[in-house]
C-alpha cells in the first residue's frame, strides 16, 4: 500500500512538472536572434511608419534580445543608441524590459526545479522498478498542457488584446507595459510580433502534448503498453 502511494505522488509530481518544463522550452526558443530573424522576413510583418528600415530592426531588435539574456540588461539597454546618438529606449522602456528579464529569469528558475523534480521522480521511479509510470507521468502531464493550452488558445483567439491584457496583469504592474506608438519598443515589437509568438508557442506546444498526450503509447519491458 505505501509503495502504491509513492508510486502515485510520483508520478502526479512528475506530471505536473513537465506541465513547466514543456513551454519553458518554447520561451527561451522565442528570446533568440533565429526567432526575430524570422518574424521580421515574414511578409505579413508590419514596416515601421517612423522610419527604421528592416536592418535597423534586426539590429536593434537582437542587441535588445541580447540584453534580456545578459546578467547587466538595463545598463545594456541604456547605452543602445540610435544614428542620431539619442537613446534608442527611454526610462520606461527600459523598467518594463528590465521587469520582463526578473519574469523570464524567475520562470526559468522555477522550471529548473520543476527539471530537477521530474528528474528525481524518474530516478525514484527507476528504482521502484517502474519506469513506466515515468513515461505514463509524461503522458498524463502532456493531456493536462494540452487542456490548458486549448483553454488559452480560445480566449487568445477570441480577443488578444483582452488575452495580451491579461498575461500581463499577471507579472507587471498597473499600465507599466503599454507605451506609445512611436516608441522604440513598440516600433521594434508590434502587436503582430506578439500574435506570431503566442500561436508558435501556444502551438508548438500543443502539438507536442497533443503528440505525447493521446497518440504516443508507452510500453513496458515487454513491449505492452500499460493501461494509463
Amino acid at each position: 500500500m505505501k509503495n502504491q502511494f509513492v508510486l502515485f505522488m510520483a508520478r502526479s509530481i512528475a506530471s505536473l512538472a513537465f506541465v513547466v518544463i514543456l513551454p519553458m522550452l518554447l520561451v527561451n526558443l522565442l528570446i533568440s536572434h533565429a526567432f526575430v530573424g524570422l518574424e521580421y522576413r515574414m511578409p505579413w510583418f508590419p514596416a515601421d511608419s517612423y522610419g527604421f528600415s528592416q536592418n535597423d530592426r534586426l539590429f536593434y531588435a537582437e542587441k535588445t534580445v541580447d540584453a534580456l539574456r545578459s546578467g547587466t540588461v538595463g545598463n545594456d539597454l541604456a547605452s543602445l543608441t540610435l544614428v542620431d546618438g539619442n537613446p534608442l529606449y527611454n526610462q520606461r522602456e527600459i523598467d518594463h524590459l528590465v521587469d520582463v528579464k526578473l519574469v523570464v529569469d524567475k520562470l526559468n528558475r522555477v522550471a529548473l526545479g520543476s527539471f530537477f523534480v521530474f528528474g528525481f521522480c524518474g530516478l525514484l521511479l527507476w528504482s521502484m522498478k517502474q519506469p513506466v509510470q515515468f513515461s505514463i507521468a509524461i503522458k498524463k502531464g502532456s493531456q493536462l498542457l494540452a487542456v490548458l493550452l486549448v483553454s488559452l488558445g480560445l480566449f487568445a483567439a477570441a480577443s488578444f488584446w483582452n488575452f495580451f491584457a491579461w498575461f500581463h496583469s499577471l507579472f507587471f504592474a498597473g499600465d507599466t507595459w503599454l507605451f506609445r506608438l512611436d516608441d522604440s519598443l513598440i516600433r521594434l515589437f508590434p502587436i503582430r510580433f506578439w500574435q506570431d509568438a503566442v500561436v508558435l508557442l501556444v502551438g508548438g506546444t500543443l502539438l507536442i502534448a497533443l503528440y505525447l498526450g493521446f497518440f504516443w503509447k508507452p510500453k513496458n519491458g515487454k513491449g505492452v503498453t500499460p493501461s494509463v
